[in-house]
């Protein structure tokens, strides 16, 4: 005879069986009574259990004619749980989750000199922008949500530094003076003069 641990996840009573899903979805079953009449010795030691309790059995197997690959488990008595047992069953069974197959939608840029360079050109870009824009000098996140036209100025910006900057660096450095000046991103403000009165401060 054969002993396991498992968790009563499902009982099912077929009338002349009483049949239960671990937690594995596999399936236990016993006879409920004798063929000289009277309750099983598996029938009398399972009332006091429930779903969701863990038991340990001792069972045989039998053959599966239609599934030879899952035998028939005949759960003769039910013992005291052994969690030491339980706790290794899980273990071997636990199942590496799947790898997901990463299928770029555009061929991954390298990461060289060039996509560095690549990358701090368009900070540059939307730096200097955003400083002398005057829609956004002097926003800030808590001043609340940009509105339509804002979000649309900044899709267009973006979308034309993103052109420039794959323009610039696709065809190598030789050609970044020749393009240089085509393109180019909406003309900001000219920043206000400030001036000074230093005539009073003596030096």
């Amino acid at each position: 005879m054969l002993n396991t641990t498992f968790k009563i996840c499902a009982v099912e009573d077929t009338g002349t069986a009483i049949r239960i899903k671990d937690e594995n979805k596999q399936t236990w079953s016993f006879f409920k009574t004798l063929k000289a009449g009277g309750p099983t010795k598996a029938m009398q030691q399972f009332v006091q259990y429930k779903v969701g309790d863990v038991v340990g059995v001792g069972y045989n197997e039998n053959p599966n004619p239609k599934n030879p690959q899952y035998p028939f488990k005949n759960i003769m008595n039910f013992t005291p749980p052994n969690y030491a047992q339980a706790a290794q069953k899980v273990q071997q069974q636990v199942i590496a989750p799947p790898s997901v197959k990463y299928e770029p939608t555009a061929q991954a840029e390298p990461k060289n000199d060039r996509f560095w360079d690549k990358k701090a050109y368009k900070q540059c870009l939307w730096g200097y922008w955003l400083q002398h824009h005057s829609a956004f000098r002097n926003v800030s996140m808590s001043e609340g949500s940009l509105g339509d036209a804002e979000m649309d100025l900044v899709w267009q910006v973006f979308n034309q530094i993103e052109q420039d900057a794959d323009k610039r660096f696709s065809t190598g450095w030789a050609k970044a003076e020749a393009i240089f000046g085509e393109d180019p991103l909406p003309e900001a403000p000219p920043e206000e003069e400030v001036t000074i009165d230093v005539s009073g401060i003596p030096f």
